[in-house]
């Protein structure tokens, strides 16, 4: 068997031991003891016919103290023809505190029949009326439990009747807490706060901080420190063409790392991620493999490996094993690895397609190749398949169209269209239906199609390097078809803008900050309606103690905002800490009232002045600005949220809550729908609604999987050993299969609070 192989195949055996020590610990949190605990667990099965057979569920459940018997039962409920039987056998067993603690037995362990007794009472109310007032039990409920807040009161809340009433009850019966934390920071550092190697490299001083930076590296004796360190004079050398550094630095680097996969159990290569910059940079596969096959020798030495963090498995490193393999033209060994990854992911296929899309710098995506393989080995239908799935798992990733569109542009072209529907904010399926548009030779169409992406989401933010702004890119492929060359060479030249801004950013990152600001200043040169490259520039300047040389930018910055951003945009508006000087903040307020003043009817001003508003601390008023933006603009989805997010921390606008979440999920794309039902306490409402629940996206069967379907379980409670094929999938894998009633009903939010009052 070839080395690579038994390395790989000793890697997933890995995986596999981490999965279900992860999985076996989670169920231990979550779970008593008996036969609900880590040892056993509760199956999802399919609603049953009778409600006889209900109860049995129900008790069984009782008697193996399993917590989480509401949401279940729920989902499993008999038709509702059968629902009038239920309740009569439920209120039987409600009325009988004796019998709940009989079947209960010793293993309580939180739970009480006197509790139970009062779950299942309000269980049934709302079983006979959907529209019951159950309130007057859950503030006995409450008391009894001993219960002073947190989930228990939103519970109380939701099924309110009189909201006021109801917090009213609540401030008198909550134990108070207050925690107050304050903190204001400037945007702008002093030197005192850098390393010198830090200014140097900051100043343009470069040989003058590779000097200083390897003096502090022998000086260091943190493993983590002398990584990052040998990392950041990788990206330095590169980036300034100063190749032997580069090599020096990239050997320390692999050496640090083999010697740290030997020392540290509870090794991680979080700090090793430029370790093959520049062998890719230099196409040495080879010495790849090499590096990565000595990695995985001294991760099987190890006494228990499964509690190292993964190296290999089915990470970034072993879909760059699995690259370096296809590059180097050992195709067989490459299908070993795939065939691996397959077979270890049969019941969690996400880990799979994870993978996949892992690219190393330079590489296209695994999947890329993977697809490549495929179609070269004549297999064009499977090629499709996985292709369908690539996209549907990264609809932000040009490379994914571009490839189903080579396969069958017919087959792409409807493809593309559901995943407009599917998402209805997502950017990319509008730029690619006018890109097929304009390859057919509609350009009108085109034209007409670009210009909705484009309005959808003119920043482009949430895409990568060489991949932004790739809507301008399309827009002067359309004016260049139609003849009209000075507006292809405006946009292509807005997007060479952006590549220069990107290239400035790695610069940035590697802490060369002047000469960032110089390529910054450049890339603005081009194109200085650029609101992200201003922002950009303005926060260099501002870090690096030239707050005043900043504030053009800034101004710039906020000026082009409000024609910069679409319903859903995508660029981090803040999270670079671009408010945590208030001098910022005092530069945006006047911009953004001025523009909205001028522009009644742009809802994106109202928007931006809400965050800078949340950032100020004024929630209040930032609520009323997202307001205002909303009923510009109803389907401005990120208006809507920031404004629900600020209504949901004051209880009395409950009844706002309610109303704005039901408008949401109208528009909420289909992943998210779930979050936004209205009426959770309304069980006949929620049963119906979800009865009428949108489709999710078609898919075909992902063709490693070994049946189309999960084996029926019959079982209530299975040992934790036997239910291992269980999927225990993320909430994107969920959308993308589709969200089943069963998923819907189990996650009613009214029904799991009242399973957490114990």
């Amino acid at each position: 068997m070839p080395k690579f192989k038994k390395f790989v195949i000793f890697g997933f055996v890995l995986f596999a031991v981490i999965l279900v020590n992860v999985f076996y610990s989670k169920l231990s949190s979550s779970h008593g003891s008996g036969y609900g605990s880590s040892h056993y667990v509760r199956q999802e099965l399919e609603p049953v016919e009778t409600a006889e057979e209900w109860m049995r569920r129900l008790k069984l459940d009782v008697e193996n103290n399993y917590y989480d018997v509401m949401p279940n039962l729920y989902a499993e409920l008999p038709p509702k023809n059968e629902w009038t039987n239920v309740i009569k056998s439920l209120d039987e067993l409600a009325g009988d505190v004796g019998q709940i603690k009989k079947m209960m037995g010793n293993n309580s362990y939180g739970n009480q029949p006197e509790i139970m007794a009062q779950k299942f009472s309000i269980f049934s109310k709302l079983l006979k009326n959907g529209d019951a007032d159950v309130e007057p039990e859950l503030r006995k409920l409450i008391l009894y439990a001993n219960r002073d807040g947190g989930n228990e009161f939103t519970a109380l809340l939701m099924a309110s009747k009189d909201k006021q009433a109801t917090q009213e009850w609540i401030m008198k019966n909550q134990s108070k807490s207050k925690s107050t934390h304050s903190s204001s920071s400037y945007v702008g550092s002093s030197d005192s706060d850098k390393s010198d190697w830090e200014i140097a490299f900051a100043e343009n001083k470069v040989d003058e901080g590779i000097s200083l930076l390897k003096k502090e590296i022998s000086m260091t004796s943190e493993r983590p420190d002398i990584a990052s360190h040998w990392e950041r004079l990788i990206r330095i050398g590169l980036l300034t063409d100063r190749i032997p550094l580069a090599i020096e630095a990239t050997e320390n680097l692999r050496k640090n790392l083999i010697s740290h996969v030997q020392i540290d159990q509870y090794f991680t290569p979080y700090y090793y991620n430029s370790l093959f910059d520049l062998n890719l940079k230099n196409q040495e596969w080879q010495t790849i493999l090499d590096t990565l096959d000595q990695v995985y020798v001294e991760q099987s030495k190890k006494k228990n490996p499964s509690s190292s963090g993964s190296y290999g498995y089915l990470d970034e490193a072993n879909a760059l094993h699995l690259t370096a393999l296809y590059r180097l033209g050992k195709t067989d060994e490459f299908m070993d690895g795939i065939e691996a990854a397959q077979e270890v992911t049969q019941n969690d296929p996400e880990e799979f397609f994870r993978m996949l899309t892992y690219a190393a710098t330079g590489q296209p995506p695994l999947g890329v190749l993977y697809l490549e393989h495929l179609n070269k080995a004549a297999d064009p239908e499977n090629a499709k398949v996985y292709a369908l799935h690539l996209l549907a798992r990264n609809q932000g990733m040009d490379v994914y169209y571009e490839n189903l569109i080579n396969l069958d542009q017919t087959l792409a072209r409807s493809f593309i269209q559901s995943l407009r529907v599917y998402d209805p904010y997502e950017e990319r399926p509008l730029i690619w239906q006018a890109e097929l548009a304009r390859r057919n030779g509609d350009l009108d169409l085109a034209l007409k199609t670009i210009e909705q992406a484009i309005a959808l989401d003119p920043s482009d933010g949430d895409h990568g390097k060489d991949s932004r702004m790739f809507c301008y890119e399309v827009l002067a492929r359309v004016h260049a078809d139609a003849g009209r060359k000075d507006k292809a060479d405006f946009f292509r030249s807005v997007v060479d803008s952006i590549r220069q801004g990107e290239a400035a950013d790695d610069f940035l990152h590697a802490g060369l900050i002047k000469e960032a600001a110089e390529r910054y200043q450049k890339a603005l040169g081009k194109f200085e309606d650029a609101y992200c490259l201003q922002s950009r520039l303005a926060m260099t300047l501002a870090r690096n103690g030239q707050f005043d040389e900043s504030v053009k930018h800034f101004k710039k910055a906020f000026e082009l905002m409000p024609v910069s951003f679409g319903p859903r945009e995508s660029h981090c508006f803040g999270c670079e800490g671009l408010f945590s000087d208030p001098r910022v903040i005092e530069i945006a307020k006047p911009l953004l009232m001025e523009f909205e003043k001028n522009n009644p009817k742009n809802p994106r001003a109202p928007y931006l002045l809400g965050l800078v508003l949340k950032q100020s601390k004024e929630e209040d008023q930032a609520a009323i600005a997202f307001q205002r933006a909303f009923e510009i603009d109803d389907n401005y989805y990120n208006a809507a949220i920031a404004w629900l997010e600020i209504l949901e921390k004051d209880p009395y606008k409950y009844g706002e809550v309610e109303a704005l979440r039901k408008r949401i999920y109208l528009i909420a794309p289909y992943a998210s729908k779930p979050d936004y039902f209205n009426n959770q306490t309304n069980l006949h409402e929620y049963w119906d609604l979800i009865e009428n629940f949108p489709p999710p996206l078609s898919l075909p069967v992902i063709p490693f999987l070994k049946s189309q379907e999960e084996p029926k379980i019959n079982d209530q409670f299975l040992p934790y050993e036997a239910s291992r094929h269980r999927h225990f999938g993320n909430r994107e894998s969920e959308a993308i299969k589709g969200w089943t009633k069963s998923h819907l009903r189990r996650s009613n939010e009214f029904l799991r609070q009242l399973d957490y009052i114990r």
